[in-house]
């Protein structure tokens, strides 16, 4: 899975949650927000992990997942783990 498609899987579940209104999750102008500034919370994390974990079958430790990152820089950083897993 490449990492666009990545991407599009966490923008369609990102669709789905309760987040800043005033953040539009138009695919094209998505990629740099970060988490934070979806207003993402630490219990929203655990499960969007856990929804990444079921989607993509892979493990993501809550650490990989910061709050700080953007959405691209995740959707880069599942490629390394579905690239590296066992």
């Amino acid at each position: 899975m490449d990492t666009q498609k990545i991407r599009q899987v966490i923008i369609d579940k990102l669709s789905e949650m309760k987040i800043n209104p005033k953040i539009s999750l138009d695919a094209d102008n998505i990629g740099d927000v970060t988490f934070e500034n979806l207003g993402i919370d630490s219990l929203e994390t655990t499960e969007f992990a856990l929804f990444l974990e079921e989607e993509l079958g892979i493990i993501i430790e809550t650490e990989d997942f910061p709050m700080n990152a953007s959405i691209d820089e995740l959707a880069e950083h599942i490629v390394d783990l579905i690239k590296h897993r066992p």
